[in-house]
């Protein structure tokens, strides 16, 4: 099994094995030492698509977006060092670069830079080539709309009406050379809007709700995501089930009192300290067995006390769906899980009420912190499964401790479902015998 710091980004997924092939010649290449051949990611459609690097350089990154006619057409060039972040283009016109004039930063240019605050971990940096909207974005860590650093419209070059169109390829370098075939990666479709994390039925969705997208149906989640979401969000999924309609009220009781089986567990895990603050702990029920597609049993029932909350953490690649049973849950999601950097929050966090479904995936969501902001307990349902794309299966959650020290988490479970329920009745009747 591979080690844990081996897939520091959860959201990895291995490049193409491209032939490598020697860049266009100009005078851009000069710079660049020949230790190692260029592997260049080619795009499936001219002028569409996102390459990601996995890098830990503390010096220079840089992204080379070649057209299909070298000299004859227009170059993009993305350069990033621990001071600067600078978008360029060449045209057929000049032999130099130049900046790309109305270049924003939506996290401040700061943020833009490379990140040498984690020297143990890679960082993956992403660039979005969007004919069809003609834009150029850039960003770090996961590749969605929330976590790009560089945004800017590339509309209106008379010269060129239909110059993006002509790009067809990207040379990625680092510290001079370029970077390896395995820590790049291609996807076919540009950084546009993120999905919501809210999700709903295909009856429930409004024309507002496309119009804002505030929600989404299951048909735009993950493959993965859309399996569990079949399997957990029917009527029966509950847990006011026939024979034990007070099983959440039971769940409540039972953590409020240490004698009591949920409080006895709460207090041994408070003890054990399993992640640094005794705040940070809840309760995990598993729930039928391990099917070997997921990290740990599939299906976990959580049990959140008031003002407990998980560490930030990820979740070993997988898909996820959240499903709200009792009380309600507040989420907030980061950026990345990097030994000794504080994470960032990215937007704003959303408190889920019994009910909702909320989902994670390999580019969005995928790194939160679940918290009980209620007076009453939190019980959720968490489901979890590898894509098909996943061939490493890591079978650990990373997260942070309290000083920001990146740990291995094994997904276990501190009761079955199914004695659970046997003990919380038996309590049950006691109360009310």
């Amino acid at each position: 099994m591979a080690a844990p710091e081996d897939f520091s980004n959860p959201f990895w997924t291995p490049a193409r094995q491209e032939a490598p092939q020697e860049g266009p010649q100009g005078e851009t290449r000069k710079q660049y030492s020949s230790k190692q051949p260029i592997y260049r990611i080619e795009m499936d459609i001219g002028g569409l698509g996102t390459i990601s690097a996995k890098s830990k350089t503390m010096t220079l990154l840089e992204f080379v977006v070649n057209p299909e006619s070298p000299g004859t057409q227009p170059t993009l060039k993305l350069t990033i060092t621990p001071s600067s972040c600078i978008l360029q283009m060449r045209n057929k016109y000049s032999e130099s670069f130049k900046n790309v004039p109305g270049v924003v930063y939506p996290k401040q240019p700061p943020a833009a830079h490379l990140n040498t605050l984690s020297k143990k971990d890679p960082t993956v940096y992403w660039i979005s080539v969007d004919r069809s909207n003609k834009r150029f974005r850039y960003g770090q860590h996961l590749t969605n709309f929330s976590l790009t650093y560089l945004d800017v419209g590339l509309d209106g070059d008379k010269p060129f009406p239909n110059w993006m169109d002509t790009l067809t390829s990207t040379d990625v370098f680092q510290d001079g050379d370029s970077v390896p075939t395995g820590d790049l990666a291609y996807d076919p479709l540009p950084v546009t809007m993120d999905k919501p994390p809210l999700v709903v039925t295909d009856q429930e969705i409004s024309l507002e709700d496309l119009e804002k997208y505030t929600r989404t149906t299951f048909a735009n989640l993950p493959p993965g995501c859309q399996t569990l979401y079949h399997n957990v969000a029917g009527h029966n999924i509950t847990l006011e089930s026939p024979d034990f309609p007070d099983l959440g009220d039971a769940i409540d009781a039972s953590c409020k009192n240490q004698e009591l089986v949920c409080g006895d567990m709460l207090q041994k895990k408070a003890d054990d300290n399993e992640f640094g603050d005794k705040d940070e702990t809840y309760l995990r029920i598993t729930i039928g067995n391990n099917l070997g597609n997921s990290p740990g049993i599939p299906y976990v029932m959580e049990i959140w006390p008031p003002g407990h909350s998980s560490p930030i953490h990820d979740h070993g690649k997988a898909s996820a769906v959240i499903k709200v049973l009792y009380g309600s849950i507040q989420c907030s999601w980061y950026d990345a899980v990097q030994d000794h950097r504080k994470p960032i929050q990215v937007g704003n966090s959303v408190i889920l009420k019994k009910g909702d479904v909320t989902w994670l995936g390999q580019k969005q969501y995928q790194i939160h912190k679940l918290e009980n902001p209620g007076k009453t307990v939190c019980i959720t349902l968490q489901c979890y499964q590898f894509e098909q794309s996943d061939k490493v299966h890591y079978e650990y959650f990373d997260y942070l401790d309290p000083h920001n020290n990146k740990k291995p988490f094994t997904p276990t479970s501190d009761m079955a479902y199914g004695k659970l329920v046997a003990q919380l009745r038996q309590e049950w009747k006691g109360k009310h015998a």
